[in-house]
């Protein structure tokens, strides 16, 4: 199966391509939309009409490569795009983090959501909220972390640098039941902030895998 691995930008379209890897797609072709994550805020502030044409040239691209799945990795560009509409007009599965919160929220009653900017946040809030209105959410949004982590800093340096046992200290006093990592830069992160907190971390990846085997 061909898989298009479409992200913000080339850092994280390697990374979808490496959880791919892990579990045995290798035919694969990357599409970052944007060069580092400020142009790719930028692209996600265009108007809806102009953000879509673009999108849906990239999408018949695909299709003429013989794409048999677009593999959305990026929550903040699945937040701006009606990418299930696309997927009916255009004839092709997409798969997006998005349509994984919509099912997350029904598991949980209090949620913190780590993203890399408002469209993303909000994007999953919206989401999480379609299952569970009455679900609460402490949103946090991380630009900079994004930055970081397109620098290849190391992720223990990271996690120092940001100050995060501090960050979850607090989100343990605050009750939260669960982590969301609503960027999907932030798993690069994940087993180092698994060593500083007990609170479950969410990486939706592995879910959209088990989405995308259905």
């Amino acid at each position: 199966m061909k898989i298009a691995v479409m992200a913000g930008t080339p850092i994280d379209s390697k990374l979808g391509e490496s959880l791919l890897n892990s579990y045995g797609y290798n035919d694969i072709v990357l599409v970052p939309i944007s060069n580092n994550p400020v142009e790719q805020t930028t692209f996600q502030s265009l108007n809806d009409s102009e953000r879509e044409k673009i999108i849906v040239e990239i999408i018949e691209q695909l299709k003429e490569k013989n794409c048999e799945v677009i593999f959305v990795y990026c929550n903040s560009l699945s937040s701006v795009v009606d990418f299930d509409r696309l997927a009916t007009e255009h004839n092709i599965k997409i798969v997006t983090p998005m349509q994984m919160y919509r099912n997350l929220g029904l598991e949980y009653k209090y949620l913190a959501v780590m993203a890399a900017n408002s469209h993303g946040l909000t994007g999953v809030e919206n989401n999480l909220y379609v299952s569970n209105p009455s679900l609460r959410v402490l949103g946090l949004s991380m630009l900079e972390l994004v930055k970081a982590i397109e620098e290849e800093n190391r992720p223990e340096e990271i996690v120092k640098d940001f100050n995060f046992e501090v960050l979850f200290n607090y989100l343990e006093q605050t009750k939260v039941e669960a982590v969301v990592l609503g960027c999907t830069h932030f798993p690069y992160i994940k087993k180092e902030l698994e060593k500083i907190t007990n609170l479950p971390i969410i990486d939706v990846g592995v879910f959209m895998i088990n989405s995308m085997e259905k």
